[in-house]
């Protein structure tokens, strides 16, 4: 029989783990003000459940959200470098205007992003998903870099999509020329058509379903090892140099 003294400091330490293993927080801007969250300074939240209008991220700070499941109606503005690991973002607009809009780098790690498709998305001046600027970069990525496991690959998905209506309820990823590029791996995307006028565009070992057309117009372009399921009119047009395709699943 353990003597009383140790028995006490077991049940302090077990009790302390269980405490910090459940801890919710914020650390850095996290007032969210008349619905909308302005991040001014370096920003880590984790473990928590959100509802936004806008998130805008100013420039020269960092922007974190760790196991957090977040409704967001409004407009994303990324100005400086940002991390969306283990979380769920449901972007929820019901007006036709941009979803998230990349100025930085963006890095998704095993986490979900549902956008809604307003239905008006192929006619519109907007990108009805995620917008890679000038100076943008979008990394789409899993945890451990490992293909065959699809328990933390990530997901990008429409929340409405109709396949009676496909290129108007699908979402968009759309890189401008001059971007630093996008790299998508070990995902699994659907209701998706991409138009990347960036270099350097690497798509690898992911799962593309009821997805629509890809255009790709910048040089160096890396398309290998991906499956497509449920294609609806899905085509991969490729205008640049230097681009390797091999060993897709269609």
């Amino acid at each position: 029989m353990f003597p009383i003294h140790r028995v006490l400091i077991v049940t302090i330490c077990l009790s302390v783990y269980f405490t910090i293993d459940a801890e919710a927080g914020c650390n850095g801007s996290c007032d969210i003000i008349n619905g909308n969250w302005i991040v001014t300074e370096d920003t880590h939240m984790f473990n928590q459940d959100l509802t936004v209008h806008d998130i805008t991220v100013y420039e020269g700070v960092s922007f974190k959200l760790e196991n957090v499941n977040a409704n967001v109606s409004g407009h994303v503005i990324l100005n400086s470098d940002s991390i969306w690991i283990d979380s769920t973002i449901n972007h929820i607009r019901t007006n036709n205007e941009t979803n998230i809009t990349v100025n930085e780098n963006l890095e998704i790690i095993s986490s979900n992003i549902v956008i809604n498709a307003t239905g008006n998305a192929y006619s519109s001046e907007h990108v009805q998903g995620i917008y890679v600027s000038k100076t943008g970069y979008l990394l789409v990525r899993d945890t451990d870099s490992d293909s065959s496991s699809l328990e933390d690959a990530s997901y990008i998905g429409s929340m409405s999509f109709n396949s009676s209506d496909s290129y108007n309820t699908a979402i968009e990823i759309w890189a401008v020329e001059g971007s630093r590029g996008i790299t998508v791996k070990n995902s699994i995307i659907n209701h998706m058509t991409m138009y990347n006028y960036g270099e350097d565009l690497k798509i690898s070992n992911n799962t593309f379903t009821n997805c629509l057309n890809s255009r790709y117009y910048g040089d160096n372009l890396t398309y290998e090892n991906n499956k497509h399921y449920d294609t609806l009119g899905w085509s991969l047009d490729y205008y640049g140099d230097n681009g390797v395709i091999q060993d897709n699943l269609v």
